[in-house]
């Protein structure tokens, strides 16, 4: 578990990428609260990549990586 000054500064960097709409900063907030202390985490962007995907399929959010469905032209019915 990360230290009280890791585990506040993680709380707030979660909770301003929520407010926000940034998922990248949400998943590094919550990463950096959930550290078990190890340095290496801070640095690996996979890790990041990971817990935003988890984000986004939590709050029901398309994420291109993940479906690589491309966005649709605008279309309008004919009046």
């Amino acid at each position: 578990m990360a230290d009280d000054g890791d585990d506040l500064k993680g709380k707030i960097q979660e909770k301003v990428g929520w407010l926000t709409g940034d998922r990248e900063a949400e998943a590094k907030g919550k990463l950096r609260r959930l550290d078990d202390g190890d340095e290496a985490a801070d640095d690996d962007g996979q890790a990041v990549d990971e817990a935003e995907r988890d984000l986004r399929q939590t709050y029901g959010e398309h994420d291109p990586a993940v479906d690589g469905a491309e966005v649709a032209d605008e279309k309008r019915p004919v009046d």
